[in-house]
């Protein structure tokens, strides 16, 4: 018996993907260059060192950024691939159309 195949809507395997609360804000984050664990972490101060570790874990396993260990400072280092580099002016458009539709919120840098 064949197995039947299953469409997907495109928004369907982005939120799948990029969906919850932290992914899109790491990538946003990141996409003003590499940075380490320590100051992801402290650029977004309300999240969680497990959350944040698990969706950086996430975001690597569908190659939207990459990990790696600078053994000069002991410290891990992650940066955009060109896949996460390749949705960046999406998210730039995204902050832009928020910023316009909420004229009177105060948003942080």
């Amino acid at each position: 018996m064949k197995k039947k195949k299953t469409l997907i809507c495109p928004l369907t395997k982005f939120t799948k993907i990029l969906g919850g609360k932290w992914k899109i804000l790491i990538l946003f984050v990141l996409s003003k260059g590499e940075t380490h664990y320590g100051k992801l972490h402290f650029l977004i101060p309300k999240i969680s060192k497990k959350v944040l570790s698990e969706n950086l874990q996430l975001l690597q396993e569908n190659k939207f950024i990459k990990r790696k260990l600078n053994v000069e400072d002991n410290k891990v280092y992650y940066k955009l691939t060109k896949r996460g580099e390749s949705i960046t002016p999406i998210l730039k458009d995204i902050s832009a159309w928020i910023k316009n539709t909420y004229p009177n919120e105060n948003f942080e840098p």
